[in-house]
């Protein structure tokens, strides 16, 4: 198991993470494989590398998207998961959102 930390720079964790972490606990499911740790602006994953990976991918263009409209939504997040995305490595929520 490798570890990979990446930082969300200087976004608030509330818009980052969503309100008690809504966004992030959707992010957690969607990738059920891997630990995935929230601390301050800092996300902490372990886990296989390929799966790593693909998180780490999926991040950076949460971040992007962040950067240029200056929100996240939960629709957001969702579609940027789920666009070109092997679905051998992720697992789809069960409850809707």
């Amino acid at each position: 198991m490798i570890e990979k930390r990446i930082s969300i720079g200087n976004i608030d964790p509330i818009d980052f993470y969503g309100v008690n972490n809504s966004k992030f606990n959707l992010l957690k499911e969607y990738f059920p494989k891997l630990k995935i740790t929230a601390r301050g602006d800092e996300i902490i994953i372990q886990g296989e590398i390929n799966d790593i990976e693909i998180l780490n991918t999926k991040i950076i263009a949460l971040l992007e998207h962040y950067h240029r409209y200056n929100m996240l939504t939960v629709a957001n997040l969702k579609r940027i998961i789920l666009e070109a995305v092997s679905y051998t490595h992720l697992t789809l929520p069960t409850t809707s959102r």
